[in-house]
């Protein structure tokens, strides 16, 4: 009789313990997991950020040197990540998207006289598909990089347009097209690809002076570009007689008076390939 007491004690207190412990690891799960995951995502996001800053720098040393021959920079891109070992393994996807059209870029000054059309500058997207963290979706364009959450965007990395003013009043305006040949390609996963830019050619198309000038640039992302005009504009100091910014359909920046222009064409083709294929044979 004992034993059999002995027995269902022990049978008991498994049983309690079993209960105890699936009662923490369910508060552990509503609880800290997705807190958890939320840091982990946001660390991997800042991975992804980190991965398209150094695309960005690499093209933008290779616009800045302009060789004379074609050369050819590369990023890593982890598309998954912000997973947590045993506790919740899973990863989060991403889309790496080329887009060969969006964005344009339209340049007009002196009535209408100094006219530049950059049709198809053509975009790199990733989107990251978290599971507790917000979705995001980065894009670099024209030599930004952006960031697209919810229904807002930020420019995150500034592009090759600078605006400035001198104590003599002269006005500048400094344009940097990044005009990339894209294929439409999309990649879908958690593991990590490749995105290649290899620089054809750069050219200056104006240098000097002109009047009224009107930058025109048709995007997906018009209220970061938008704020990064703005945001130039009175850094260097122009006012509100001296310069304009709208959008619509576009976003359109307006400065008034003469203006020293400088307008150079960078041109280059972007490709994405899976890391492994990218790896050179032993």
């Amino acid at each position: 009789m004992l034993k059999d007491e002995d027995a269902i004690s022990v049978v008991l207190s498994v049983v309690l313990l079993l209960g105890v412990l699936v009662t923490v690891l369910g508060i552990v799960h509503v609880s800290y997991i997705p807190e958890w995951r939320k840091s982990a995502e946001a660390d991997h996001m800042d991975d992804i950020l980190e991965d398209l800053a150094d695309l960005k720098s690499g093209i933008d040393l290779v616009a800045a040197v302009s060789p004379d021959t074609s050369c050819t920079v590369s990023q890593k891109m982890r598309l998954g990540g912000g997973s947590i070992p045993v506790i919740s393994p899973q990863k989060s996807g991403g889309t790496l998207r080329t887009d060969p059209s969006l964005p344009d870029l339209y340049i007009t000054a002196d009535n209408y006289t100094v006219a530049y059309a950059f049709p198809d500058l053509g975009s790199i997207e990733l989107e990251v598909d978290n599971l507790y963290a917000l979705d995001r979706i980065y894009v670099y364009e024209n030599g930004a990089l952006i960031l697209k959450e919810i229904n807002r965007s930020i420019m995150v990395l500034s592009p090759g347009i600078t605006l400035q003013k001198f104590n003599n009043g002269t006005k500048t305006l400094t344009i940097q097209v990044i005009n990339m040949s894209l294929e439409s390609e999309s990649v879908a996963g958690s593991g990590i690809e490749e995105v290649y830019f290899t620089y054809t050619s750069s050219t200056t198309h104006h240098a000097g002076t002109t009047s009224n000038v009107t930058l025109t640039l048709t995007s997906e992302y018009l209220d970061a570009w938008k704020a990064f005009f703005t945001d130039r504009a009175k850094n260097a100091g122009f006012n509100a007689t001296e310069f304009n910014v709208t959008t619509s359909q576009n976003v359109e920046l307006d400065i008034y008076g003469d203006v020293l222009l400088n307008v150079v064409e960078v041109d280059g083709d972007a490709r994405i390939r899976p890391v492994i294929e990218a790896i050179e044979p032993t």
